[in-house]
């Protein structure tokens, strides 16, 4: 038996019965499955949050943890395969809608397969529900030591989103842009680490025609209600407010341009 933890993320919230059928159906099959709560509060339909918290927070786990990932605005669509996508490591199991791509910069692809076998599905199969009746139940058949080439058929590849690279300008500046704002209402963007380390820590940052000046190591060092900007855990560039939302304050949005660059010294 696979003791490898199924670990769910979804946009199904936490006032719904989805979460809890979902995990009924896994159990059905497997009751030893150990099942971890990613987390159910992606914004509705939004493929690319799901993304993003997958990407960054994947790694985290047991090698041989499996993922099972929905947001699905194109459920029950012919064109939107169900997929799964084994790594070196892990394997990931949602629709084929590019939720899952972004662990493919950073694992080594063994084998992505078209969930198409119907006897390890939940029957009858809603045309609204695929969470229920194809990815739990091969998420449990998985746990329990079937084989991916079991489960479905091997196909080329997947829909994929790509993580936004950032551009240097002509007069040094870097362009990036906001690609995720946490619960806490930080705005984190896809500028590095490394970046900032090659730059020193004397520079400005631009959002939203707002220069801020103030670079800390972590919010407790920020007055209160400042807004400054700081390398969060995941090692991006991220732009807080102590004791409060830097999203409301900036009114900001994933997809806001931000612009770095270096000031003056004296």
């Amino acid at each position: 038996m696979n003791k490898s933890p199924i670990v769910m993320l979804s946009d199904f919230g936490d006032s719904s019965p989805f979460v809890g059928i979902t995990k009924g159906v896994i159990l059905k099959i497997n009751p030893e499955a150990i099942i971890i709560d990613l987390t159910h509060k992606i914004k509705p339909q939004d493929v690319w949050e799901g993304f993003f918290v997958i990407r960054i927070s994947f790694s985290y786990f047991p090698k041989g943890s499996i993922f099972l990932a929905v947001v699905d605005p194109g459920v029950g669509k012919e064109d939107r395969k169900a997929i799964l996508v084994e790594t070196e490591n892990f394997f990931f199991i949602g629709p084929d809608n590019g939720l899952l791509s972004g662990v493919l910069e950073k694992e080594k692809i063994k084998g992505i397969y078209n969930l198409n076998k119907e006897k390890y599905f939940h029957h009858p199969v809603s045309r609204t529900f695929h969470a229920r009746d194809i990815f739990a139940p091969v998420a449990g058949y998985l746990s329990k030591g079937i084989s991916p080439i079991r489960l479905g058929e091997k196909i080329n590849d997947m829909v994929r989103l790509k993580f936004p690279l950032i551009k240097k300008e002509e007069n040094g500046n870097i362009i990036g842009e906001v690609v995720y704002i946490d619960t806490f209402g930080n705005l984190i963007t896809n500028i590095t680490e490394e970046i900032i380390k090659d730059r020193g820590e004397r520079f400005s940052l631009i959002i939203k025609e707002r220069e801020i000046n103030n670079f800390v190591p972590t919010y407790a060092l920020a007055s209160k209600e400042d807004i400054v900007t700081l390398i969060n855990s995941f090692g991006l560039l991220e732009i807080a407010q102590n004791c409060g939302l830097a999203q409301k304050s900036l009114e900001a949005r994933v997809g806001d341009k931000v612009i770095l660059k270096e000031r003056r010294r004296i």
